[in-house]
């Protein structure tokens, strides 16, 4: 009898499991989520966390602020996105931060997608673009580690896709470079004129890039988080950009771009022909000292962003250089050396970020001269004459504070005095880059 009891129990208690296992089963399965979006429906289903969002109706779906989405809330569980026929936009942020999504269908009614409409989709491996759409905006694909391949209908008449590389129609600019690929290196096209905002950026596989003689314009962003990146080559026959060492400058040399991620140098002397260094130049670089010469006036915000390496920066500015305080965003200064000049310790001292570093007197300093020189009167709204010790001037070129060089008036070259007449140009700071027997140096002048 207390068999038949036990038995029965045994029986009870495995059917009440079975019974609780089936209702959470079907509360699981029957998992749904929706609601209306401007002229649109939206419905989640499935099992989290993989869950489809699928989006239909006619008309266009809303921009949205960056956490603005009605199915925000599940951003880490939605794996697949399914647009119907008759949805005309993805709207700005639809899918920010979609971080589980492998899988998206973009149906042939779709004529834009939004800034930001894909941001930080780290999952997604595949975009395809049908013909019907016109429009892609900013930062679509940002961010997309995941994303090897954007492939373009042949019939779309605004993009087009090269190895999954995704361009407008004509070529001339290229607009992503999915983070994902595998690809060691990169020959940009030469019919590439523009790289776009990011277009190049977070390719971790990515060792060199070769840019054209085609390309006229660089977005400063570009290379941006391309870790592996080590050179950056630039067709000798390229009237706007140059290259030394792999390192991005403009033609001149007097802006650096981009020195990349992936050099493994611990130490760069900065040329000191170099007057602009652009912003995010050094992003997360591994060189642990930097030298910045006193050609340099401008440095612009993030030049100097992560560069977790860095202990020591060697200042040959006489005068520190307004800097915001994002140049070194992410460094602990307080941990850095920064050398100058023994008669500008206190200067520095004094100085906003500059002053956040342990200041030290350069020892040594006949290491770092330049050839001396000497240019008078400085202010002038004429003539401007230059003198050396030593070394005859072989050729002086003039820019603005852009870096944008200038066309000379007339240049009159002596023994050891050079004249130059910079009548011509309008009030306001120039940069001479003047060439001597004994070396390259920068100096300012003021015209009235």
């Amino acid at each position: 009898m207390k068999i038949i009891n036990l038995l029965k129990i045994i029986f009870m208690r495995k059917n009440l499991l079975l019974l609780i296992t089936a209702v959470l089963l079907s509360m699981a399965s029957a998992f749904a989520q929706g609601g209306t979006t401007g002229p649109l429906t939206w419905e989640l289903t499935g099992i989290e966390p993989n869950l489809t969002l699928t989006i239909s109706g006619e008309g266009e779906m809303p921009d949205y602020e960056y956490d603005g989405s009605p199915w925000y809330d599940y951003i880490g569980s939605i794996t697949t996105v399914v647009i119907d026929n008759g949805v005309t936009t993805i709207g700005r942020s639809a899918f920010n931060r979609c971080y589980a999504l492998t899988s998206v269908n973009i149906p042939k009614s779709v004529t834009a997608i939004g800034d930001d409409a894909f941001y930080c989709c780290e999952a997604l491996t595949l975009v395809n673009i049908p013909s019907s759409v016109t429009t892609i905006g900013r930062y679509a694909f940002f961010y997309c580690i995941g994303l090897t391949s954007i492939e373009v209908d042949s019939e779309n008449a605004n993009y087009f896709s090269i190895d999954g590389i995704l361009f407008n129609k004509e070529k001339t600019i290229l607009i992503c470079y999915p983070a994902g690929k595998t690809n060691s290196s990169y020959t940009v096209p030469n019919s590439v004129m523009y790289i776009e905002l990011y277009a190049i950026s977070f390719c971790k596989a990515l060792n060199s890039v070769s840019i054209p003689n085609s390309v006229m314009d660089i977005n400063y962003s570009c290379f941006s988080g391309c870790t592996a990146l080590n050179s950056i080559n630039v067709d000798n026959e390229n009237t706007n950009y140059s290259s030394t060492d792999g390192i991005l400058f403009d033609k001149e040399k007097t802006i650096l771009l981009r020195y990349p991620a992936g050099k493994m140098n611990s130490s760069y002397t900065i040329p000191n022909s170099v007057i602009t260094i652009r912003c995010q130049a050094f992003e997360a670089c591994a060189l642990s000292l930097i030298t910045i010469p006193n050609s340099v006036s401008t440095i612009e915000v993030y030049a100097f962003s992560a560069c977790n390496a860095l202990t020591s920066v060697i200042n040959l500015n006489p005068e520190p250089i307004d800097i915001s305080f994002a140049v070194f965003n992410g460094v602990n200064i307080s941990a850095c050396t920064l050398k100058v000049l023994e008669n500008s310790i206190d200067a520095y001292r004094d100085a906003p970020v500059w002053q956040d570093f342990n200041i030290e007197g350069i020892v040594g300093i006949e290491n770092y001269t330049t050839p001396a020189l000497v240019i008078y009167p400085n202010p002038t709204n004429r003539e401007l004459r230059i003198t050396s010790e030593k070394s005859q001037v072989t050729s002086i070129e003039i820019f603005d504070v852009s870096g944008r060089k200038l066309p000379m008036s007339t240049v009159s070259f002596k023994s050891l005095e050079t004249l130059i007449d910079i009548s011509h140009l309008t009030s306001g700071l120039y940069f001479l880059k003047i060439n001597t027997e004994a070396g390259e140096v920068i100096k300012k002048v003021l015209k009235e």
